[in-house]
């Protein structure tokens, strides 16, 4: 409908309304119109491929959070902005990195060191996602045993308990 307008008028109309359908802004749209003409009509319905996951490496993933450990040691704090400017300082030595001094500190990361050397380096929202999610899977725990798990084990002074999260405690019995 949009290649079929008349004029300039008709076509702005005709952007406006496509994505107000598809929900997306007017500058997006003539990307999508473009490979619709390039490709098909099956290009509208394929999202990408990686969405959900990293753009970065394994490599670069397990660099940045070796690096929060380091950086968070021994009451030692620092933010995820700190170790993405941390990148960036270390991206801006370049040549230097080569010097046997960092061999310990890129030990088993030589792609990340190759990268820095070059002067790429993940961008800082990559960063906070890599570290975020870290700390998410690693405190993703049990706070208390009241929640609802399956085959919970209790330890008590007594002994250990196992239950179901569907069998309630009987109260009525207690020790005390």
């Amino acid at each position: 409908m949009i290649r079929q307008a008349p004029d300039n008028i008709d076509c702005r109309d005709a952007i406006a309304d496509a994505a107000k359908a598809l929900g997306k802004s007017t500058i997006n749209i003539k990307p999508i119109i473009e490979k619709v003409d390039q490709v098909g009509v099956a290009t509208l319905a394929v999202g990408r491929k990686d969405q959900g996951q990293y753009r970065i490496s394994k490599e670069w993933h397990d660099f940045i959070v070796s690096l929060h450990h380091w950086r968070n040691r021994e009451g030692y704090r620092i933010n995820n902005n700190q170790i993405s400017g941390y990148l960036k300082a270390l991206a801006s030595q370049r040549e230097k990195l080569r010097d046997k001094k960092h061999d310990e500190k890129f030990k088993g990361y030589s792609q990340v060191r190759e990268d820095l050397i070059v002067g790429k380096h993940p961008s800082h929202v990559s960063v906070y996602k890599v570290i975020n999610s870290y700390l998410e899977a690693k405190y993703n725990k049990v706070r208390h045993p009241g929640s609802p798990i399956e085959a919970q084990i209790l330890q008590t002074t007594e002994g250990r308990y196992f239950r179901n999260h569907l069998q309630q405690p009987d109260l009525a019995n207690r020790p005390y």
